[in-house]
């Protein structure tokens, strides 16, 4: 698991690693020592962990002014700043004013999430030896999130939310394709043209281009990263190569046909309920 897919799979959940004193700041540790790490478990308080920690997996680092936390790094409180400490895992938002951190029961009873810190009673931190950055083939699956993609809450989406859209929205492709064409044609028709209908349609499938390119700028971000699911690749780079000349054809298209209706003179437009009706010449 790399650490962004702890970040993702535990973020708003509580974790009870050893069923012992439920959702503590070392159940957090725990569980990201043994699926991110592959460290051995090792119990204790939040603040004995600077002194018990597996050696053979992690480097101590003393907290000092100068002294910054990278991503990844396991940050651990003394008892200055609570009777049994603090533990948390740091983000890679950090200076040497203050860090973020993914923690859990700070404050009391709340859930796994990311929180802001400064480095009042902290003692240093952990520098684990290895730290996966990249999903290994295995641990793919329909459920895996990827932080390149996000939904409409700026959440990842998990690769078969991913696949659903790409189906969906090489249908709305095809779909754009048969109104380019009605559009064309109506277009140089001499007289009485049904401008009104073409600019409605024109304002519906707008948005359906802008979220073509998004996907496209997204899917270049994501494909070669992942070489566990070959399937998934597969389509992303299908998808990508044919919405590169898609997204340019309707570019273009989509130009001309504004182009055009620019031209039209308007000689009233009349609002009524939700609609403004726009009155042409003809040619």
């Amino acid at each position: 698991m790399t650490i962004q897919n702890f970040f993702d799979s535990y973020e708003g959940l509580w974790i009870d690693f050893d069923g012992a004193y439920p959702d503590q700041c070392v159940d957090l540790y725990q569980t990201y020592g043994k699926k991110v790490i592959g460290a051995p478990y090792k119990g204790g308080n939040a603040a004995d962990i600077w002194n018990t920690y597996p050696t053979d997996f992690y480097d101590q680092i003393a907290n000092t002014p100068t002294g910054v936390p990278h991503l990844g790094d396991v940050i651990i409180w003394g008892t200055k700043y609570g009777p049994y400490g603090h533990i948390a895992v740091c983000t890679d938002i950090a200076d040497v004013k203050g860090f973020t951190s993914f923690d859990q029961n700070d404050p009391a009873k709340s859930r796994c999430h990311f929180q802001p810190h400064n480095y009042f009673g902290v003692l240093g931190w952990l520098r684990p030896h290895s730290l996966p950055m990249q999903l290994s083939p295995l641990e793919i699956t329909d459920q895996t999130k990827i932080p390149q993609i996000t939904d409409d809450q700026g959440k990842a989406m998990e690769v078969q939310a991913i696949r659903s859209q790409l189906v969906d929205l090489s249908s709305k492709t095809k779909q754009l394709d048969g109104f380019i064409s009605k559009w064309v044609e109506e277009l140089k028709l001499p007289a009485g043209s049904n401008l009104v209908e073409i600019e409605a349609d024109l304002a519906q499938y707008l948005p359906t281009q802008d979220i073509l390119q998004q996907y496209r700028e997204a899917i270049e971000e994501v494909v070669g990263l992942l070489s566990g699911d070959n399937a998934l690749l597969t389509a992303l780079r299908g998808f990508k190569s044919d919405s590169d000349k898609a997204t340019k054809d309707l570019t273009d298209k989509i130009t001309e046909l504004e182009n055009k209706l620019s031209n039209r003179k308007v000689l009233y437009a009349i609002p009524f309920l939700n609609w403004l009706i726009k009155i042409y010449p003809k040619e």
